[in-house]
């Protein structure tokens, strides 16, 4: 018989989302969706980043609203995956402090069920 580990506990409001190419507004938009359907008052938002290509200053202000938003509800966001352009971009100082790097979105999981500060290093 296989040793039981500990599930996070993904009913608390969860989501991941993976992010391909651009970040453009429709898919802004459908993150904040997402956002909203997340109950309570500590929603964790992670997203895979490793398929999105360099971001545009408009794609890193539309990260920073996101995580701005999902600190404003007391929550944590992470971003896992993140590689070349993209990682130099989430390295910016406008987003220290506001958001943890994975190199995976278990570590993420891991790292954001925990309930300590905001971890991660870059990827």
């Amino acid at each position: 018989m296989a040793a039981h580990q500990e599930v996070p506990d993904y009913g608390r409001g969860w989501a991941a989302v993976v992010l391909s190419e651009r970040l453009d507004a429709a898919t802004a938009a459908g993150i904040e969706r997402e956002l909203k359907l997340l109950p309570g008052d500590d929603p964790r938002l992670i997203l895979e980043v490793s398929r999105l290509e360099d971001l545009d200053d408009h794609e890193y202000e539309t990260l920073v609203s996101l995580a701005d938003a999902v600190r404003e509800r007391g929550g944590r966001m992470a971003m896992a995956g993140a590689r070349g352009g993209t990682l130099r971009a989430l390295t910016r100082p406008g987003l220290r402090g506001r958001l943890a790097l994975f190199a995976t979105v278990a570590e993420a999981v891991l790292d954001l069920d925990d309930g300590s500060a905001p971890g991660g290093s870059p990827a």
